[in-house]
């Protein structure tokens, strides 16, 4: 039950971790973007990256056959992931490094 509880929160930690470090650098490197876009991509990166380890070993385990049917299922936890724990890291992130950015709308131009 402990070592449970103990997994799940490595789980969270490493998925917020990754998504804080993808809307850094990702906010630096696109400054022009939307914050929810950028956010949405740091967030699915860092819901895909804990479930790449079991993709490859559905497919490695799948065989001649199609592992689409179980590959399914992990699609669909990874983007739980992404959009539980990732995204709210990630927008927070972007939205407070965009508070501090200088506008660059001229404000004569609107006087």
């Amino acid at each position: 039950m402990v070592s449970g509880l103990i997994g799940l929160l490595v789980l969270v930690g490493f998925v917020a971790g990754i998504a804080l470090l993808l809307a850094f650098v990702i906010d630096l490197l696109f400054s022009n973007r939307s914050t929810i876009g950028k956010s949405l991509v740091a967030a699915v990166i860092a819901g895909a990256i804990p479930m790449l380890p079991a993709y490859w070993t559905v497919v490695a385990l799948s065989g001649p056959t199609d592992p689409t049917v179980a590959l399914f299922p992990l699609i669909v936890g990874a983007l739980i992931l992404a959009l539980v724990i990732g995204f709210p890291f990630a927008f927070f992130l972007i939205r407070r490094r965009s508070r501090g950015r200088v506008s660059k709308i001229d404000p004569e131009v609107f006087e």
